[in-house]
């Protein structure tokens, strides 16, 4: 009973960092695209301002790139946002996975050793999260790469971690 409340908790976890995801997704492309809109008001202000050349002068040009740049502020104060959910959501995850072999460590009444076939069907689900989990990881990598190249950086050098260690476990165990 436990374990399923666990699991279920887990379900509506990982719900929500796809949720978060999509979300991700969508405010690194309203940044671009702000930061686009961004740079076309700067190469046309800087067209205004070469005195040599006789064109009309945008008197709301000004207007306009404050505008703008209060637009990629507020995606990258929504993106920090979002980046925060999901590291929570990821922690959540992990105390979930804690909770979980927790719950199945401990013996319950009379408790039957498990066959080796369930054992297998266990360890290819931990399989199974793991690779979910790195697809995420990749997911937000790939998001984060265009808007903040070090934060980039650090998930992937986690990333590389966690295989590392999935992969020493799994040689440890013995599992396929």
């Amino acid at each position: 009973m436990l374990k399923e409340y666990i699991d279920k908790l887990n379900q509506d976890n990982d719900e929500e960092l796809v949720k978060l995801e999509k979300q991700m997704k969508k405010a690194v492309s309203e940044l671009e695209s702000a930061q686009g809109w961004l740079e076309e008001l700067q190469k046309e202000n800087n067209v205004q301002i070469n005195i040599f050349s006789p064109r009309n002068i945008d008197d709301q040009l000004e207007q306009k790139m404050q505008a703008a740049q209060s637009k990629v502020s507020e995606a990258n104060n929504q993106i920090d946002y979002i980046r925060e959910l999901i590291e929570t959501h990821i922690k959540k995850q992990k105390e979930y996975e804690i909770l979980l072999k927790e719950a199945e460590e401990q013996p319950v009444g009379n408790s039957v050793k498990k066959e080796p076939e369930e054992v297998k069907e266990k360890d290819s689900e931990q399989i199974i999260q793991f690779l979910n989990e790195i697809y995420r990881k990749t997911e937000i990598s790939l998001a984060l790469l265009n808007s903040d190249r070090n934060r980039c950086k650090s998930e992937l050098n986690e990333m590389k971690r966690m295989i590392k260690k999935f992969a020493n476990e799994i040689e440890n165990k013995d599992v396929i």
